[in-house]
């Protein structure tokens, strides 16, 4: 049995499936995303109901499956697809998780700085949106984002141009302040 996740989206790099590079890919990933986020925003939902749902429906699918006596799929099976999933998941992870301990650890103060009024924005935000409706207006944002600015690619371009050199304005005074503020120290 061939491990479909892994065939379809090994090699792939996230602003591939956000620049609907592979547009069966991407269109399953944003589907089964609004998905669960319609399922607990508008049915109300709970963690629990929901892996109470999803078991519910592999046992189903598994009892079907048994009486039709299909196809039969052994451990090896299993154990190839998991192993070809991780072999496809583990570069990803563990440069992500590099990305995030050097944002963490202030390794490049701008971008955690950016991170860091990304987060109070977000935070403002939630407390005025429910958690659900961010998290779809984000998911959203994101499968849509990309494609507008290849459309207005220009005009958005120069819009940040203008944004980065006022943001490095106010980053490198904030500098300036916090090493004169060390020096007296």
């Amino acid at each position: 049995m061939v491990c479909l996740v892994s065939e379809y989206c090994c090699g792939m790099k996230p602003c591939d499936v956000l620049l609907w590079r592979r547009p069966p890919v991407t269109g399953a990933i944003f589907g089964t995303l609004l998905i669960t986020i319609s399922l607990f925003m508008l049915m109300e939902y709970t963690i629990v109901t929901f892996t109470c749902r999803v078991l519910q429906l592999l046992l189903a699918t598994g009892f079907t499956y048994s009486l039709t006596k299909g196809e039969t799929i052994t451990e090896d099976d299993i154990y190839r697809a998991v192993d070809k999933f991780v072999e496809c998941l583990a570069p990803v992870l563990t440069k992500a998780l590099q990305r995030g301990y050097h944002i963490v650890m202030w390794r490049d103060r701008r971008v955690s700085a950016c991170v860091l009024l990304f987060s109070i924005s977000v935070g403002m935000l939630g407390n005025l949106l429910s958690d659900m409706m961010l998290l779809f207006t984000t998911i959203v944002f994101l499968f849509t984002a990309p494609i507008a600015y290849e459309k207005n690619k220009s005009a958005v371009d120069s819009f940040l141009l203008k944004m980065k050199e006022t943001v490095n304005e106010h980053l490198g005074s904030f500098q300036t302040r916090f090493d004169s503020t060390r020096k007296r120290e």
